[in-house]
C-alpha cells in the first residue's frame, strides 16, 4: 500500500534501519495519529481478525487512552513510502504483549525480525523483562519459532521472544 490517506498522518516515533537504499521503519503512533487514520486500521482489523465492531472500538479506546500502543511498518524507496503493516502492543506487569500483527502487503526479507528487535528495544526502555505474543495459527507460531527464536509458553497460544539486554 502506498501514499494516500496514510501518508503524513503516520509520522510518530520512528525506529528505523536501512538496507539496499531502502529505509524501513517501525513507527509508534500517538493517539491523535491513530484517531485520524482509524478508518483504515478499523477496516484492516475487521477483515484480518474478524473482530466485532464493539471489540474494534474497545481497541481504539485502549490505544487513545495509552493502554495499548499502535505501530506502523513502513519502507521508503525512491521517495515512495510503502505501508507494510501494523502492530498493536500493550504493557502488562513488566511484559510487552504483542496483541495484533497484520499486514497490508508482504514484508521484505528481514523486516519482521528487525521490527521485533525494535519492539524489544522499546520494551527494555519501558522497563519490561519479557516480550510475548498470542499466536493462534500453528503455521505462524512455527515461523516465529524458526525465524525469531520464539518459545511456546506451556500449552497455550502464547509465545515468548528472547529479550536479551543488547541495545538495538
Amino acid at each position: 500500500m502506498t501514499g494516500g490517506l496514510l501518508a503524513g498522518a503516520w509520522a510518530g516515533t520512528r525506529h528505523g534501519f536501512q538496507t539496499n537504499m531502502t529505509t524501513y521503519a517501525l513507527t509508534r503512533l500517538d493517539s491523535h495519529q491513530v484517531a485520524r487514520t482509524w478508518d483504515v486500521l478499523r477496516s484492516v482489523i475487521g477483515v484480518v481478525c474478524g473482530f466485532s465492531a464493539k471489540r474494534i472500538s474497545e481497541i481504539l479506546e485502549q490505544i487513545v487512552s495509552g493502554k495499548l500502543q499502535c505501530w506502523i511498518a513502513t519502507g521508503d524507496d525512491d521517495g515512495t513510502t510503502r505501508y507494510y503493516g501494523a502492530v498493536i502492543t500493550g504493557i502488562v506487569d513488566h511484559t510487552l504483549e504483542i496483541h495484533l500483527v497484520f499486514g497490508f502487503e508482504a514484508m521484505p526479507p528481514g523486516m519482521l525480525a528487525r521490527g521485533l528487535d525494535m519492539l524489544k528495544a522499546f520494551a527494555r526502555n519501558a522497563g519490561c523483562t519479557e516480550v510475548v505474543g498470542c499466536v493462534e495459527n500453528d503455521a505462524v507460531r512455527a515461523m516465529y519459532q524458526r525465524l525469531l527464536g520464539a518459545n511456546v509458553v506451556g500449552d497455550s497460544d502464547w509465545v515468548r521472544f528472547p529479550l536479551d539486554q543488547k541495545e538495538v
